[in-house]
């Protein structure tokens, strides 16, 4: 697993057990792209920021690792 796509997966992990995600899994995966293409790597309050846009649900910047 390369180094970006281990943070993308990091933040939204599908396939964990626990409470069910807020955001579907086709949702999902678009947001995993957008933060892959970025070669930069990207702030929490980025990702954040993207999922909120995307999914509409908003997390703390601390929840997001």
């Amino acid at each position: 697993m390369t180094g970006s796509l281990k943070k993308a997966s990091m933040v939204l992990r599908i396939d964990q057990s626990g409470r069910p995600t807020e955001i579907r899994k086709d949702i999902a995966v678009r947001i995993r792209k957008e933060l892959l293409e970025n070669n930069q790597g990207w702030t929490t309050k980025q990702a954040r920021d993207i999922i909120f846009k995307e999914g509409g649900v908003k997390y703390h910047y601390t929840h997001i690792y």
